[in-house]
């Protein structure tokens, strides 16, 4: 369950935030590269599994289905994977 913050309170934190942000480029930035690392390796596996699926001929809506994502992201998926 959860409980909504004040309008008060969500300033604070705001400030709070940029204020740490201002304080820790270096954290920050190593955040950032971390996060678009996991990213990039969540986006490649799923191509993966995808081309996986499909060669063993699953249908693109089944594909979709097991992966979470609409036909046409398989579709991409696929088309960008060939080259």
């Amino acid at each position: 369950m959860k409980t909504k913050m004040s309008a008060e309170a969500r300033e604070a934190k705001l400030a709070y935030m940029k204020k740490w942000r201002d304080k820790n480029p270096d954290k920050v930035k190593e955040a950032q590269i971390r996060y678009w690392e996991r990213q990039a390796a969540k986006s490649q596996s799923e191509v993966n599994r995808a081309t996986l699926l499909h060669k063993e001929g699953h249908s693109l809506r089944e594909i979709a289905e097991e992966l979470g994502v609409s036909h046409m992201s398989v579709r991409r998926m696929l088309q960008n994977d060939r080259g």
